[in-house]
C-alpha cells in the first residue's frame, strides 16, 4: 500500500506537483547565471569581442585574422598582449555583469526557489534578517512558515494510511512528531511544555 502525500494538485486530485517543478525555471536561470559567470572568469574576466578595421576586408583575410587571433589569444593564451596594425580595433561585445544586473538576478532566483518551499530567504543567506528579531523568533518563523504544514500533513496521512483513525481494542493510537528540539528554539514555549 502507498500513503500518498500529494502536493499542489493543479491538474488532477491524485497527481501533485513538487515545489521543484514550480521553481524549475528560476533554478535553471540561477544555474545558467553561475555557469555564465564561471566561463566569464575563466576567460580572465574579458568579454567576447570583434576585430574591426577601417575598410572592408576579403573573407580569406578575415578567416586568416580569426585563426591567428584564436591561436595567439585563445584558450590558455588569454591575457597576452595583442598588437594591432592597419587601423584594426578590438571591441567588446558581451554585456558586463553590472549592466546585466547579475547579482540582482541571482538573488531573485534564490528568493523564488525559497518562496516555493516556503523557506525564509534569510535562512539560506539570500535575504536580509528581519530587524529586531531574536534568533528564537527567526527559527519560529522558519517552523511556522515552512515545516509546520509539511509535518502536519505527514502526521495526518500516517494516521489515516495506517488505519489509526479508528480505535482498536479500546485503545486509540496516533502519530505525533517529537517537537521538543524544535520547541527549544522558543525558550518560553519549551519552559511551559516541560513543567
Amino acid at each position: 500500500e502507498i500513503i500518498h502525500d500529494r502536493m499542489n494538485c493543479l491538474f488532477h486530485p491524485l497527481v501533485g506537483l513538487s515545489p521543484m517543478y514550480a521553481c524549475g525555471l528560476a533554478a535553471t536561470q540561477g544555474l545558467k547565471i553561475q555557469s555564465n559567470s564561471a566561463q566569464f572568469f575563466a576567460n580572465m574576466s574579458r568579454p567576447s569581442g570583434v576585430l574591426t578595421g577601417p575598410a572592408e576586408i576579403k573573407q580569406e583575410t578575415a578567416d586568416r585574422l580569426k585563426a591567428a587571433w584564436d591561436s595567439n589569444f585563445g584558450g590558455e593564451k588569454i591575457g597576452k598582449v595583442a598588437v594591432l596594425g592597419d587601423g584594426l580595433k578590438y571591441e567588446a561585445m558581451a554585456v558586463n555583469a553590472t549592466d546585466s544586473q547579475l547579482l540582482e538576478q541571482l538573488k531573485a532566483t534564490a528568493e523564488m526557489v525559497c518562496s516555493t518551499f516556503h523557506v525564509p530567504a534569510f535562512k539560506i543567506g539570500a535575504g536580509t534578517i528581519p530587524a529586531g528579531q531574536k534568533v528564537e523568533d527567526l527559527n519560529q518563523i522558519y517552523y511556522a512558515d515552512c515545516l509546520h504544514a509539511l509535518m502536519d500533513a505527514v502526521q495526518t496521512l500516517l494516521v489515516y494510511g495506517l488505519g489509526l483513525d479508528t480505535p482498536k481494542d479500546g485503545a486509540e493510537y496516533s502519530v505525533r512528531f517529537d517537537l521538543d528540539d524544535l520547541l527549544k528554539m522558543d525558550s518560553a514555549t519549551f519552559a511551559l511544555t516541560t513543567k
